[in-house]
Parts: structure tokens; C-alpha cells; sequence
């Protein structure tokens, strides 16, 4: 721990000292330094670190946390990361999952983008986690002493603001990417709010450099989520232009910050040009070639699989009553419960009736399942309503604006009167799934302005009205002991889930009490956590209690009430120690069997778990099934029409060499050979041309793949189709992910081969098909697959994954890079010089 401290304090007093200079904490002269000035943020910095050291204390054991999604990244880019390290290159496209895909959004180092080297290394100063959870923290800090508020408020509601259940939640179940770009929200807000209403050029420069390290960490979603924080911002400041007839000062500063905006997409030209390639042909942004009546055609997710996490509308008052809507999808009750109760009464032992009540349902709102709910603070909240009655402040009611559009949006098909208009019609809204993640906007807004409600409390004391400070106790404090006396009466706190535990002999009619107990203690705690809060507040400005007093409480109630509920979804049980997370990959008696096979390429079908949302078959082969959020929509399409179907003609063609099937023997799993694996490569007799896409997917339902290929009619004039088998063959001799290469012998004048791999164009038909090193051109058959004709002699055909968005790109972001390394310094000199001639 001595050395992550010392490392960190040594890394943020110079960052504070640079904040200090930019935002006039401190003379403009280096010489002016007063350490006085700077202690107060040192201090807040090492209460940052201190905190959250204890709260991830495991990782002081050399721990690191049990994250599913950073195990299935794991497991899904074991073949792009073995890739790196033996070639030192990147292989932007895999076989390890869905038969394989590009790699852009699973594992791709862009590293030509020079603005990533900051957010990685404050990243890596800490251990893995600490670092996001002190990044939310220090950059909501930055954006609060910003905002001229006082430091201990500042520090006190940036770690309301870090600890939020949602986040630890989230980081808990490796949301690593959308934490981050959560993030550097604060930054980016920072740097728009100071163009705005300090220095325009410093602003812009800021701007540029946060939103670039944005976008860079990867989760659009959030990014585009926070365009209309931005959005948002910018309505209030032309509103504020009109009125004080400042119209042109607001567009030229707004047209400095749009460009400042264009300019941090260079950095990330790469990553942001091949995704946007790769996204057409994804499920995400691309349109299946197949006619469904049941579906919606169009670009976009489909809108029932966009909208199925959406936010219950009474399930909103979990931002103030944590277990409102009972806690997570697996959580524990205790012995006092009356499930436990129930159990032991029925003659179930007591310790066997306390594993089982270790993971039960408790959760019964409108999302298939949850972790846990997005809980804001209950002090928070009441604060938060607080402000809105005293807070003078303009940005009041950009924070409030940003709270109902994070809520409403969340509501999704709950709230569709909005949610499908915009689902329609709004550009990109489509892309993106599980709306319940727009509650991050709240959960930025509402602690900005429960921090600006106390900074008031404190510089406006004598003018607060006590009935606005009644007004917002009878708000929040009558709604939580509303809940705790009466909800029971409007609830059923039935689940979905329910009827099936009921036909295992569950005895729900005790869950569901449970439930019921779970919200009206819940709501009993929120209510007297803000009776607490109302009354410190109400002491204070009847002058009975001090500012420290106050802030101090308020600090240790807020804290310790997010410290308890955390706690519940991200405890020491969620640590592992290195020797157990390796274990996590370790093969077994079926992937032994498998991996003894050193053919050079092959596919494997995992029958023991659901193939299509599996991603650790993928740490060891290439996998027919997989997990990922954007895959090919044709695979998907052959999922739905042929692979659902255990159709064994297209899992022959697939080189489907292996199955893990159940072990009933021994209880584990078993590799079963499949011989009628096609291989890599092979020459048909036939092909049968099809008029579309429909007849050729039809086609796969009864065809001999071995012998026949379809092809679409579009690519007749690129097949020769007077063909002939004769004992031609074809092998192949190398395999890397993006370079395979194969070695054939046709014996008559022309033959047609069909190679197992996925067919993919890309932007500019990335993958390069060369016969003797000349290139030529291959076509798209069985759907999938690609077959090329290949004439008489013996030859070598190669096929290199060459996307020009990437290799182009990487030059793109590496001059964009530059330019913007050059903006911030041109722009803090140029503010400087300023303030020297002021």
C-alpha cells in the first residue's frame, strides 16, 4: 500500500497544482505558490485514496476482483492478446467466437492515439478497479472545485458520487469501459462550463483533450448518452445569451467547442472508422438481407431486444429507497426472514436452509434481471430537492433538466409514448440497448446539485427560507415513510420467476413477504436518514450547529449509508486471490482432449451451456458460439434460421470438428469428434445459383455441402461456373487469424472451392484474396462462407485481413494526436498571457 500511495500523491500533487494555475486557486506566478492553498486539495486527494483503499482493502492481499465481463473479455480475446505477444502486431479479427468476426470491439490496441497514454497510466498507477472508482471521484472533484465549490463539499459528494450503488455495481461486474467514460463526463463538463464562462480557448482545449480521452476508452453508449448532458448545457447558455443580448459571444464560443468537439474524434479515427465499418454489418447497425415479416427492417436494434432493460416508472424510487424493488436477482436474506423461517418449519435443516436463502430472487421489478438498483443516496436526494427550492444558480436547472431526461429515457418500453418516438426517429438512439444506463445522467446531475444546495446553505445561511427547507423534508421524508407505513398495500411483490419456484416447492408466499419486509425497511432507514439530514440542516441555520459540525455529519451519514448498501454487491467475497483466478481458465478433461488435436484450424460447438451467450469456449478454440453485443448480423441470421436448429449439414461446413457434451459419467463434460467436419477447405461439383438471400438461406435447410455450393445469382458474373472436381485438392498450410494460407492442386481447368471461413467485406473489402501473390477476388456462398474458382496447377492461396480503416486510420490519429497535444499547450499559454496582461 506505502508504494501505490506514494506513486499516487506524487502523480495528483502536480495534478492539482496544475488545476490550481488554470482555474486561479493561485497566482498566476509560480513564485505565489502558497502551500496553504494547496493542502486542502492534497488532503482531499489522500482521504480519496484513503477510503478507497480500505473499501477495496482484498487488494492490498493481492486480490483482484471476480469480474464476469473482464473474465469473458478474457476468455473471448485470448487468441487476439496470444496474437500481440508472439508477432507484436495487432490481428483485428478472430475465429474464436461466432466462426469469427472483426475484432475492433473485443481487442485492438490503437496505439498511434497518443491521448490514451493518459488514461492508462492513471489507470495502472492504482490496482485494477481501484483506479476507475478514484478516476469517477477525482474527476467529479476537479469538476466541483470548478464550479468555485468549497473543497470538503466537493470531496464529500465526488465520493457520494464515486460510491453510487450503480457504479460499484458496475465495476463489480467488470463495466470497466462504461465506468471510465462515465468518468471523464466531469472533465468534459469542466472544460465546456469554464469555455463558456471564463476562457473560451482554455475551455475548448480542455474540452478537446477530456472528450477525446472519452471516447478513447470505448463505450459509445455512455458518450452519446452524454450528448445531451452537453445538448442540454448549451440550451441554458443561449437562453442566458438571449437574455443579456450575447448571442454572438454564445455561437463563437459554441462554434469553438463544436470544433473542439471534431477535433477529439482524431485521436480515435481508428477505432472510430473501423467500428463505424464494422458496425453495418452488425446487429447493431446493420439490416439482414432476409425477409421477416415479424421484424422490423431498418438500421438499429430491434426495439423489443433494445428496450427489455428498461426502468420500471415506480421502480425510479430506488434512487431514494435502495431495496424499493428488493435488492438484486440473487441476493441474500438472513436468518430472521421469513423464508428462512418457512424452510426450517417445512424440515429443512437449518444450515441447508441457510445456503438456500444465500441467493434468492429478491428482486420482482421489470427487468429480466438485475444486480442490484441504482441507488443515489437518500441524503442526496433530499439535498437534491432541497436545491431546487434555494439554489440560485442557472445550472440548477440544467441539472434538473439532465435528471428527467436520465430518467425518462430510462423508463424505455415502460414510457413508450417517448422512448419509440425517439427509438424511430432520433439519430442513433437505436443503437444501443438496456435503457436503465441513462440513469447515469441523474446520478451525475443530482450530486452537482446537492453539493451547490449545501454550498449555499453555508454563504446564504441568514437568507434561507425555513419553509423551503420544510418543503423538502415533507417531499422526500413523506414519500419514504409513505413506503415504509403503506406499501405493502399497493405492491404485489410478485416476480415473474415466481411460478416456477412455486413448482419446485418454494415457498413463495414467504419470498414475497420478505420482499415486502425488504421495502418497508428500506424505506424506514431512507426516512430517518433524512430526518437526520433535515434536522443538522435546520440547526444549522437557526445558528445552533457550526459549518464543521454540519459538514461532518452530513459527510459520515452519507458515506456510511452508500458504504452499507456497496457493501452488499461488492464485498470481500467478490476477491480472489491470484492462484483462484487462474483457475478460472484452467482447461478440463474435454478441453485436454481438444486441444491434443494440433490441426491448424477447427471449430468447436459447447453443448453443455448456451453456445450463443458462452464466451469462455472461446480462452481455448474457436468457438461456433460465443458472446458479444455486436455480432455479424449474417451469423446471426444462420443462428436463428440453421444453428438453433442443430442443422449437422451447416455445422459440417462450419468445421465443426469438436462437441462438449455432458459427461454423465462423471458429472463433468466430454469431447465427442464430429467426422463429418468438412476441414478448412474443400472443392464442390455443383452450384446452385438462388435468386436472394432467402432462397439461399432456404437452400442450407437440405443441401450436402461436400458436393454443392449456393451462391447468390448477384456474383454470377465472378464465378465460372463449367467446373470440376477430379480428385483436386486443397489444405491448408499456416493459419494466424488475419493471414491464412492454403496450398492446391487442380488437376482439370477450373475448380471451385468453398473456404470455412466467414464472409466479411468491411469498408473497403478488407479481406484480400491472392492466388500465387496476385490478387483476385473471392465471393460470399452458403450464406457465410466464402468459395473463390481456381484454375488448373498447383497453387497458393492467401487471404489477408487488411481493413484500410485501420492501417489508414492509425496514421490519422497519430497527426490528430499531435494537433491536440498542441491545442492544450497553445491554450493554456495563450490564458496565461492573458491574466499577465490583465
Amino acid at each position: 500500500m506505502k508504494n501505490y500511495v506514494v506513486i499516487v500523491v506524487n502523480i495528483f500533487e502536480l495534478a492539482i497544482l496544475i488545476l490550481l494555475l488554470i482555474f486561479q486557486k493561485i497566482n498566476s506566478s509560480m513564485k505565489n505558490v502558497n502551500l496553504k492553498q494547496l493542502l486542502p486539495h492534497i488532503y482531499a486527494v489522500l482521504i480519496m485514496i484513503v477510503i478507497l483503499f480500505v473499501y477495496f482493502s482484498p487488494v492490498l492481499q493481492g486480490k483482484v476482483i471476480k469480474q464476469d465481463d473482464i473474465i469473458r473479455h478474457k476468455a473471448m480475446s485470448k487468441e487476439l492478446v496470444d496474437f500481440r505477444e508472439k508477432f507484436h502486431e495487432e490481428a483485428l479479427w478472430t475465429n474464436a467466437m461466432f466462426g469469427g468476426m472483426p475484432a475492433f470491439q473485443i481487442s485492438v490496441l490503437y496505439k498511434s492515439n497518443l491521448i490514451q497514454y493518459i488514461h492508462k497510466f492513471i489507470i495502472k498507477t492504482f490496482p485494477k478497479g481501484v483506479g476507475i472508482i478514484f478516476l469517477l471521484i477525482f474527476g467529479f472533484y476537479l469538476f466541483l472545485v470548478s464550479l468555485k465549490m468549497n473543497n470538503w463539499i466537493s470531496l464529500m459528494f465526488s465520493i457520494a458520487f464515486g460510491f453510487s450503488t450503480y457504479f460499484i455495481i458496475s465495476l463489480a461486474a467488470g463495466h470497466n469501459s462504461k465506468l471510465t467514460a462515465t468518468a471523464y463526463m466531469a472533465i468534459v463538463m469542466l472544460g465546456i462550463i469554464f469555455a463558456y464562462r471564463k476562457n473560451r480557448w482554455l475551455g475548448a482545449a480542455l474540452t478537446a483533450l477530456a472528450l477525446s480521452l472519452q471516447i478513447g476508452v470505448n463505450h459509445p453508449q455512455i458518450t452519446y448518452y452524454f450528448l445531451f448532458v452537453i445538448l442540454a448545457y448549451a440550451v441554458l447558455e443561449f437562453v442566458l445569451a438571449y437574455k443579456s443580448k450575447q448571442l454572438k459571444k454564445f455561437f463563437i464560443t459554441s462554434g469553438i467547442l463544436i470544433f473542439a468537439g471534431l477535433l477529439s474524434i482524431g485521436p480515435n479515427i481508428s477505432r472510430l472508422w473501423s467500428t463505424y465499418e464494422y458496425s453495418k454489418e452488425t446487429i447493431r447497425g446493420g439490416k439482414s438481407e432476409l425477409t421477416n415479416p415479424d421484424k422490423k427492417q431498418g438500421s438499429g436494434l430491434d426495439i423489443d431486444y433494445a428496450m427489455s432493460w428498461s426502468y420500471g416508472i415506480p421502480e425510479t424510487f430506488t434512487l431514494l429507497i435502495p431495496d424499493f424493488y428488493g435488492s438484486s436477482s440473487s441476493a441474500a436474506l438472513d436468518k430472521k426472514s421469513e423464508t428462512y423461517k418457512t424452510l426450517v418449519q417445512k424440515g429443512v435443516p437449518p444450515k441447508q436452509a441457510e445456503n438456500y436463502i444465500k441467493h434468492l430472487p429478491l428482486y420482482w421489478g421489470d427487468q429480466p434481471f438485475t444486480s442490484g438498483p441504482v441507488y443515489a443516496g437518500a441524503i442526496l436526494v433530499f439535498l437534491f430537492v432541497l436545491g431546487l427550492f434555494i439554489v440560485k444558480n442557472n445550472l440548477k436547472w440544467w441539472l434538473l433538466a439532465v435528471t428527467v431526461i436520465g430518467i425518462v429515457f430510462s423508463w424505455g418500453k415502460n414510457f413508450l409514448l417517448i422512448n419509440e418516438l425517439m427509438f424511430d426517429y432520433f439519430p442513433l438512439f437505436n443503437k444501443f440497448r438496456s435503457p436503465s444506463m441513462w440513469l447515469t445522467l441523474a446520478l451525475f446531475a443530482m450530486p452537482v446539485l446537492a453539493a451547490m444546495t449545501l454550498q449555499t446553505i453555508f454563504t446564504e445561511k441568514e437568507k434561507i427560507n425555513h419553509k423551503s427547507v420544510l418543503n423538502a423534508f415533507y417531499i422526500t421524508g413523506g414519500i419514504t415513510l409513505f413506503f415504509a407505513l403503506f406499501g405493502g398495500s399497493f405492491f404485489d411483490f410478485t416476480a415473474p420467476s415466481d411460478n416456477n419456484l412455486a413448482q419446485q416447492g418454494w415457498p413463495v408466499e414467504a419470498l414475497v413477504a420478505d420482499r415486502a419486509s425488504m421495502m418497508k425497511a428500506s424505506a424506514f432507514k431512507s426516512f430517518i436518514l433524512i430526518a437526520l439530514a433535515f434536522g443538522l440542516v435546520w440547526f444549522y441555520v437557526k445558528n445552533k450547529i457550526s459549518n464543521g459540525v454540519l459538514t461532518s455529519v452530513l459527510a459520515i451519514l452519507i458515506l456510511g449509508d452508500l458504504w452499507v448498501e456497496d457493501k452488499k454487491y461488492l464485498n470481500e467475497e467478490h476477491f480472489v486471490n491470484k492462484r483462484e483466478y487462474k483457475n478460472l481458465f484452467a482447461p478440463d478433461a474435454a478441453d485436454q482432449m481438444i486441444l491434443a488435436d494440433k490441426s491448424l484450424d477447427y471449430r468447436v460447438l459447447n453443448l453443455t451451456v448456451n453456445p450463443f451467450t458462452d464466451a469462455m469456449t472461446s480462452y481455448f478454440h474457436k468457438s461456433i458460439g460465443g458472446y458479444h453485443g455486436a455480432k455479424l448480423i449474417r451469423y446471426q441470421d444462420l443462428i436463428e434460421r440453421q444453428l438453433s436448429k442443430n442443422n449437422m449439414q451447416v455445422l459440417n461446413m462450419l468445421n465443426t470438428k469438436y462437441f462438449i457434451v455432458p459427461n454423465k459419467q462423471s458429472g463433468g463434460r466430454m469431447a465427442q469428434m464430429n467426422p463429418q467436419a468438412l476441414s478448412n477447405a474443400w472443392f464442390v461439383n455443383t452450384i446452385k445459383w438462388v435468386n436472394n438471400a432467402d432462397e439461399e438461406m432456404a437452400s442450407l435447410d437440405n443441401f450436402n455441402p461436400k458436393n454443392e455450393v449456393i451462391i447468390d445469382k448477384r456474383y454470377k458474373d465472378k464465378v465460372s461456373d463449367n467446373i470440376n472436381l477430379s480428385g483436386s485438392t486443397i489444405k491448408m498450410t499456416d493459419y494466424k487469424p488475419n493471414h491464412l494460407t492454403y496450398e492446391a492442386n487442380v488437376l482439370d481447368d477450373n475448380a471451385f472451392a468453398v473456404f470455412s471461413e466467414i464472409y466479411y467485406e468491411g469498408g473497403d473489402k478488407d479481406w484480400k484474396t491472392y492466388i500465387d501473390g496476385k490478387e483476385t477476388e473471392h465471393v460470399r456462398v452458403n450464406y457465410v462462407l466464402r468459395g473463390m474458382n481456381i484454375p488448373k496447377g498447383k497453387h497458393t492461396i492467401e487471404f489477408k485481413f487488411l481493413p484500410r480503416s485501420y492501417y489508414d486510420g492509425e496514421k490519422y490519429s497519430l497527426i490528430f494526436s499531435i494537433i491536440i497535444i498542441l491545442v492544450v499547450a497553445a491554450g493554456i499559454w495563450k490564458y496565461a498571457k492573458e491574466k499577465q496582461t490583465a
